[in-house]
């Protein structure tokens, strides 16, 4: 039987994934944003489990009007890493679930 390690390494890679997708999506809902500063997101291996730091970006206070700084191309592939982390995770919780459900019914 598990001792609930794996679950919650899988629900800090799902919550990581989630900060992650979350801070995507508000670079690119402000790539129209004039002068809109992008940030970042870096996954952090912590035992046990994952993390997500994150810098959401900003726009700065100066007088000048520019363009954002937010690529879309990036921003895209890290939308699709997170999904795929997520999915990943997601799966392993669902199959300790089932397993779990499976000793639950052989022990009756």
């Amino acid at each position: 039987m598990t001792n609930g390690i794996n679950r919650s390494i899988g629900l800090s890679a799902v919550r990581a994934a989630s900060r992650v997708m979350n801070n995507s999506a508000h670079q690119v809902a402000n790539v129209s944003t004039a002068e809109f500063k992008s940030g970042s997101s870096h996954l952090t291996d912590m035992a046990p489990g994952v993390s997500a730091s994150i810098d959401p970006g900003g726009q700065p206070t100066g007088a000048e009007q520019g363009l954002s700084d937010v690529n879309l191309t990036r921003e895209t592939t890290t939308q699709i890493g997170a999904q795929s982390l997520y999915r990943a995770n997601l799966a392993s919780l669902r199959t300790e679930d089932e397993i779990l459900g499976t000793a639950i019914n052989i022990k009756r």
